[in-house]
């Protein structure tokens, strides 16, 4: 096991020594989205998400893995990186490990972390996160910097699927506008991404990025991360949902005793969950045989059903099987797969027209496609259904692994999601020396803008346009002047951490 100060990259291990430390008293960063990989889609804004998170996990991190533990252990942990990581001699192994024994000996990190309220969308450019060394520490002044490999890889990617999450808002709330009476835009898409994420820790903080903008998610750990990291879970909880839904295993070993697929459906409606919505799978075998045929047969007991019944497919393309052939529209010798799942269900089990116009399906039965809908496909399905004259609402959609972790273009290319999608940096632009003296610090590589740090202390505020913007190279005291400055959100403070809302950041994302 290593211990927190070492969860880091090699290189970050040495800069300890390599600082002016007879000069620095104090350092402080900003963590900054420099430029957008999917402007071209669109996007030019992330959203703040994963902050709160990061600030109860450095906290729980270094009080149970760097604090509470021996200090001869990681001792041990330094010999053998330095060592026989870095080839470092024993002189140079202990000028390291007696910087690092001094913070273990104040028992908390001298850091204070500000940015701007989580579900504040940030213009590319603009700082989002501020980390300073407290100057009454000026022995610690390295310790902002030493968390900067931690910090990026924790957040990066809960900042990516919130910013995802709100792309797919705002297609939902347009085709919702345009098309449905009282629906719940929020209950319209449903995030299945756990099992095909890239690790467990990062499902569960990238569905609870997706429930800033929607109340579904499969991932049921991701209740525990917002009741963890927010002040009012009870407020939210019952705003959390997933679907009962069957699988292949279940619709198949039934079919495999009774032979009977009109069984299998009956028995789930009227025996496992009469008061129940529910989804079921439906293509095991023959899917239009089951919606034109086998449900039709159950009409009573689906009408007698306390609930919906959700039909779903899974292995056709999916804006195909929920809209049908779109050149074929009006054609009276149309297969049912030909008008789609949401025509067809129309057909059979009927519905009404609401106020707008649009039809509304029996509220009896939904058409129901997970796990594959990326941002394109709904666009798509929404924009067909409304040529078809239904309302959005008519289907229950899923978000998979894919869309969490790459998006796709127009023209089919793929975007993956990575650190750089936003180009997401952390960099030292500020110090204060031990005898006071401001000093701004900067980069600015020559020809190449993109790399290009603020400079000094930075604050952000809402310009005449009502968009963020930033001003920098301040000092301390010209930046107390400056009244309304947003990157204030204190999140951590020498070692203790201050409670949010996770509402708020809902309701910061309906603005």
């Amino acid at each position: 096991m290593n211990n927190s100060l070492l969860l880091t990259d090699f290189y970050k291990t040495t800069h300890v020594n390599m600082y002016r430390s007879d000069k620095i008293a104090s350092m402080t960063s900003y963590l900054t989205p420099r430029g957008s990989r999917l402007k071209n889609l669109g996007i030019n804004e992330c959203i703040a998400f994963g902050i709160q998170g990061f600030s109860n996990y450095l906290k729980e991190e270094f009080n149970k893995n760097f604090f509470g533990r021996d200090i001869e252990e990681i001792h041990k942990e330094y010999i053998d990186a330095l060592k026989n990581g870095l080839n470092y001699s024993n002189d140079m192994i202990e000028e390291t490990f007696n910087k690092v024994k001094e913070l273990h000996d104040l028992r908390f990190l001298p850091i204070t972390i500000k940015g701007l309220a989580e579900g504040t969308r940030v213009p590319m450019g603009v700082p989002m996160i501020e980390i300073t060394t407290n100057p009454e520490y000026p022995n610690m002044f390295w310790v902002g910097q030493a968390i900067e490999c931690l910090l990026s890889c924790k957040i990066w990617h809960p900042i990516v699927s919130a910013t995802i999450a709100d792309v797919y808002k705002s297609i939902v709330k347009e085709a919702f506008d345009k098309t449905v009476d009282n629906g719940i835009a929020e209950r319209a898409i449903c995030d299945f991404s756990m099992r095909g994420q890239e690790s467990l820790e990062s499902s569960i903080v990238s569905s609870a990025a997706f429930l800033t903008s929607f109340y579904n998610s499969s991932t049921v750990c991701a209740r525990g991360y917002i009741e963890d990291n927010y002040n009012d879970y009870e407020d939210v909880k019952e705003t959390i949902n997933g679907l009962t839904s069957t699988e292949h295993s279940v619709m198949c070993s039934d079919f495999a005793i009774c032979g009977d697929e009109r069984e299998t459906y009956r028995r789930l409606l009227t025996e496992v969950y009469p008061n129940t919505s529910f989804a079921a799978v439906m293509d095991s075998y023959d899917f239009w045989n089951v919606l034109t045929n086998i449900l039709p047969s159950l009409r009573t007991e689906i009408e007698n059903h306390n609930g919906f019944l959700g039909c779903r497919h899974d292995s056709s393309e999916p804006v195909y099987a929920l809209c049908g052939d779109m050149n074929k529209i009006g054609d009276p010798n149309r297969t049912p797969e030909e008008k789609g799942m949401v025509e067809v269900l129309w057909d059979e089990f009927g519905g009404t027209i609401n106020s707008k116009g649009y039809k509304v399906l029996n509220p009896k039965v939904k058409a129901v496609y997970g796990d594959s809908i990326t941002v394109s496909r709904a666009r798509k399905i929404y924009e067909n259904l409304e040529k078809k004259g239904f309302a959005a609402s008519n289907v229950s959609l899923g978000v998979g692994s894919f869309s969490m972790e790459a998006i796709e273009g127009p023209d089919g290319q793929l975007y993956p999601f990575t650190r750089d999608t936003f180009s997401i940096a952390i960099k030292c632009t500020h110090m204060i020396l031990k005898d006071g003296t401001e000093v701004p610090v900067f980069k600015n590589p020559k020809s190449f803008s993109g790399k290009k740090s603020q400079k000094g202390l930075c604050v952000v505020y809402k310009d005449e346009n009502n968009k963020l913007n930033y001003i920098d190279y301040l000092t301390t005291k010209t930046k107390e002047n400056i009244t309304n400055d947003l990157l204030t959100e204190l999140y951590f403070d020498n070692g203790r951490v201050f409670e949010k809302s996770f509402n708020e950041i809902r309701n910061k994302l309906k603005d």
